[in-house]
């Protein structure tokens, strides 16, 4: 599950681009365009905080996103246990 939630905030995300452009005609536009996106892109990003946090779902979600988000977690903690 945590692994795709990225991808659809991003594919979400890229309608505010597209919107930009002057030759864009869809078929379909999204409703109430500029808030549903924008919640949609927030909810996504705080499932993704809230993976990070959450102790039973924190190693899988940062295979996801890859060494250098797990070196930052880690760094922190050490920064912790210091203080």
């Amino acid at each position: 599950m945590t692994a795709i939630v990225p991808f659809y905030a991003l594919a979400v995300a890229s309608i505010f681009v597209l919107r930009k452009r002057a030759d864009y005609d869809p078929p379909f536009r999204a409703p109430l365009y500029p808030i549903v996106p924008t919640l949609f892109v927030l909810a996504s990003a705080m499932l993704l905080v809230n993976a990070v946090i959450d102790l039973s779902t924190r190693n899988a979600t940062l295979a996801v996103f890859g060494p250098r988000a797990r070196d930052g977690v880690q760094l922190r903690r050490e920064s912790r246990a210091q203080d």
